[in-house]
């Protein structure tokens, strides 16, 4: 089924990418609920995600910090881990944390502060996807 939704950031400007707000795993998903800000379509997207994901909202700050950005990936023994910026890892809360840990084998996170300031972009827009 197609979500469909608008988000933006703390100024009222579109989001650009849906990676900068959201983040699908296997079984946990990470969103920006409160950057969507039509009341339905908010309601809609984490009804359809809590249908099939443990969902952890972050804040617009979280999302600024590209916690958004993370990505899910395999390890060498076939067990999922997460794939984050030091920045992102640390904005999450432990709680956060341990909600995502609950679903990966592990939390990746490497500093690329660089990459994030000059980029724009964090860990899910250096990795490449092959599915």
């Amino acid at each position: 089924e197609l979500v469909t939704f608008h988000s933006t950031d703390t100024r009222g400007n579109p989001v650009y990418h849906t990676n900068v707000m959201m983040a699908i795993g296997t079984d946990v998903a990470i969103v920006c609920a409160e950057s969507v800000v039509d009341d339905n379509q908010r309601k809609h997207l984490l009804a359809r995600l809590r249908a099939t994901h443990e969902v952890v909202e972050i804040t617009q700050g979280q999302m600024a910090a590209l916690c958004g950005n993370a990505l899910e990936l395999e390890n060498g023994h076939g067990l999922p881990v997460m794939s984050m910026s030091t920045q992102a890892y640390n904005a999450f809360t432990p709680e956060q944390r341990a909600v995502l840990r609950r679903h990966c084998a592990d939390l990746v996170h490497a500093p690329i502060d660089t990459l994030e300031r000059i980029g724009g972009g964090s860990v899910r827009c250096t990795l490449a996807e092959i599915f």
